[in-house]
């Protein structure tokens, strides 16, 4: 008898060791990111990273912060992590400055940083430093989760929205992604991957969701080296690519967020292949649709009203109407078309009391 529980003590003390041991992960986790977004009432401290390589991109990225800073809510603290090269460090200094009118909020520059044996291939990868991104949980071992988003990217909502996305995350999942289409017959890694990719469409990493506790803790940058060795002849999007075969072979650790969290011309500019009837919450202007002068106007107008948007001027005048004005009158492309869905967040968070206004005397002429 006395055998018997003594075996009964072993093979319990050896569960709860194994339990301890397995789970704590995600328990050290859960203390840190999850618990502050179930306290609703505390105030949401946010950190939105980005990877700048040339002077060219400098200004996307300080739109960029300037949308997260106008969409942010009152009780949202932001935090900038910018990683970038030296020789762009005192510009970003002096030109950060400009936003202190928008919001409170923090900044942090870290200078790249690639492993050693490997530098100058991972520094050109694709396009120059954009790989940093897969590097970011050793770079930043002080930092529990963030939101990585591209240089070419604009909230159109405020941070809180898809920083909330940890919230759902299961405890095996390490990051958020949308995925690169919604049509098999119009996808990029449908058709023309040579490599395995996320299923069924693949992910976009212009907007990314990392949990960098998690992915330290499941030694994320130890197992993509070996995955770059391997399919390197083979990709098109180099670090974007990599994420997918990785994900492809860890589907559990992926967190799949709506396509309106980021919201490409893709979507639109053939068919309308994302429902946004919610409104668009981040915008991608990828392949340099910012700037063109064409088709899908409305992103460059999007872009240009914020770049151009200055404090206290009145944003629904200034961003929200200079936006339609300037759409309305140009071309009738299929991504203008959804003016409403893009501009669904942007008139309720800034015209509210004007609809309101027009509503009730709408009701008066009505009675």
């Amino acid at each position: 008898m006395r055998i018997y529980s003594k075996l009964v003590l072993f093979v319990f003390l050896v569960l709860f060791i194994y339990f301890l041991f397995y789970f704590n992960d995600n328990l050290i986790t859960k203390s840190e990111t999850e618990q502050k977004l179930q306290q609703k009432s505390q105030d949401m401290f946010i950190n939105v990273a980005v990877v700048v390589c040339g002077t060219e991109r400098v200004d996307e990225s300080l739109v960029m912060m300037k949308s997260a800073l106008l969409f942010s809510t009152k009780n949202t603290s932001i935090n900038f992590v910018i990683v970038t090269e030296p020789k762009l460090k005192e510009l970003f200094e002096a030109k950060i400055e400009n936003l202190k009118d928008f919001a409170k909020f923090s900044f942090e520059i870290f200078d790249l940083k690639f492993p050693d044996d490997d530098k100058e291939t991972w520094l050109k990868l694709f396009k120059p430093c954009a790989s940093q991104r897969l590097f970011l949980p050793s770079l930043l071992p002080h930092l529990d989760s963030l939101i990585y988003v591209d240089c070419d990217v604009i909230f159109l909502s405020s941070p809180d929205l898809a920083y909330l996305h940890f919230k759902s995350f299961e405890h095996s999942q390490i990051s958020a992604m949308a995925s690169e289409s919604e049509n098999f017959n119009t996808g990029w890694y449908t058709r023309f991957a040579r490599h395995p990719f996320y299923q069924p469409f693949g992910v976009n990493s212009g907007v990314m969701l990392m949990n960098l506790t998690r992915m330290r803790n499941v030694n994320f940058e130890g197992k993509i080296q070996p995955i770059y060795q391997k399919y390197k002849n083979k990709l098109a999007w180099g670090d974007q690519d990599i994420l997918n075969i990785y994900f492809n072979e860890h589907p559990h650790e992926m967190h799949l967020m709506k396509c309106e969290y980021n919201y490409r011309p893709d979507h639109c500019m053939y068919t309308s292949q994302c429902d946004v009837s919610s409104g668009v919450k981040i915008m991608h202007g990828n392949r340099g649709y910012f700037h063109k002068e064409g088709k899908q106007r409305i992103f460059r107008e999007f872009y240009k009203a914020i770049e151009e948007y200055k404090p206290p001027d009145n944003p629904c005048s200034h961003i929200v109407k200079a936006i339609e004005e300037q759409v309305i009158v140009s071309d009738t492309s299929n991504c203008n078309e959804l003016i409403d869905e893009f501009l669904y967040n942007p008139k309720n968070l800034f015209c509210k009391n004007e609809i309101e206004n027009q509503n009730e005397i709408f009701l008066r002429e009505a009675e």
